[in-house]
Parts: C-alpha cells; structure tokens; sequence
C-alpha cells in the first residue's frame, strides 16, 4: 500500500514525524513505526513484497 501525504510546511504530520526538510520519505511498517527515511527517495530500502 501506498500513501502521499501533500500538506502545507508546519503542517500535522510534518510536525509529527519532526520533519526537518522537504521532501521528506518514509517507510511506515505494519505495525505503525517509520522504518526508514531519507531526503532521497533512492536512498530507501526497496520493501520486500508479501506472498500470502
């Protein structure tokens, strides 16, 4: 699943993550926490795909 979350600068999620650039890019896990971030969208691990 994929979400783009688009707000203004001091915007809630921006505040709650604290952050501190733009763009900004997350992994959020299933359980909720952020997994990894980084300033550069090739800077994050390629998630693994789930085969149920």
């Amino acid at each position: 699943m994929t979400d783009v979350v688009v707000e203004p600068v001091d915007g809630p999620m921006g505040t709650a993550f604290t952050v501190s650039a733009y763009p900004t890019f997350a992994l959020i896990g299933a359980d909720g926490t952020v997994t990894a971030s980084s300033y550069a969208l090739d800077k994050l691990p390629v998630p693994a795909l789930s085969r149920s």
